[in-house]
């Protein structure tokens, strides 16, 4: 398992998620534009930084249309930010494309040490469907991996949800066998956090003391407690963590301030 070196008493984490770009750069995503977005997100995180954080994640939906142009926007954009960074699988990336990428190929390695922590990244794409499902060889290779670990603590990064947000639409293309994820995770302590996107809409659930975390997107936002397919007004966000030596976590997101992006309100799904 690599390992990254820090001299750093906490571990200093960013989670970037459901990017949408496009080859296009004045392309939109339920009438905003997600580059647009995304650049000003970035812009604000740096203005912010006193120096790059220790690992970035990019927890999937980096691109919309396939191409890779927008991966290579992805990098551009958020190279500055961290010292390294992960990228997953979303439900509407391309595999092939994403996997041809440099930053997108070491997905595949899946587990990287910081500290006395271990980032454990998980692969949750159904080709051709939006819900996600970690396969029986995923599961097994994980539970060898958290036997085994040196590490004393361990976060697991997923693209797809892991408990219900509230929201019945997108509640039903979550991660199908969640339950087996936290049945996994209970029986290792040693999991502290599990990190998701998908559901463009901040959480913080835990279960037997286990934190499990969404994330806004970087783009639109979708709104929580809704029945059906709805739009945000709330702005494009990202998340904080502070991974401690004794296996707390400290997490808070961060909306952008300026400028303002407005979905078109009468977008009825994508």
């Amino acid at each position: 398992m690599p390992q990254i070196a820090t001299a750093q008493p906490a571990i200093r984490l960013l989670q970037i998620t459901d990017t949408h770009l496009f080859a296009d750069r004045s392309q939109q995503l339920l009438g905003i534009n997600t580059y647009a977005s995304l650049a000003a997100l970035t812009q604000q995180i740096a203005q912010r930084l006193t120096q790059p954080v220790d690992a970035l994640l990019l927890t999937g939906d980096l691109v919309q249309d396939h191409s890779p142009e927008g991966y290579e926007y992805v990098e551009q954009l958020t190279q500055s930010l961290a010292k390294r960074q992960f990228w997953l699988l979303g439900n509407h990336d391309e595999r092939a494309v994403m996997t041809q990428h440099p930053q997108g190929a070491l997905y595949l390695q899946a587990e990287y040490v910081l500290g006395n922590w271990a980032l454990l990244l998980l692969d949750s794409q159904v080709a051709g469907c939006a819900y996600g499902r970690l396969d029986t060889a995923q599961l097994m290779a994980l539970e060898h991996k958290l036997t085994n670990l040196s590490a004393e603590h361990v976060l697991l990064a997923v693209h797809h949800h892991c408990l219900p947000v509230g929201s019945a639409w997108i509640d039903q293309i979550g991660l199908r066998n969640a339950d087996q994820l936290l049945a996994l995770c209970a029986k290792y302590p040693q999991v502290k956090v599990i990190i998701s996107g998908h559901v463009h809409q901040a959480s913080h659930q835990q279960v037997a003391g286990l934190d499990v975390l969404t994330t806004p997107s970087s783009c639109v936002q979708f709104l929580p407690k809704a029945e059906d397919f709805a739009v945000d007004t709330l702005q494009p966000g990202y998340r904080w963590l502070t991974l401690y030596a004794d296996g707390r976590v400290e997490t808070h997101v961060e909306r952008l301030q300026e400028p303002c992006f407005v979905p078109d309100p009468e977008a009825a799904g994508y």
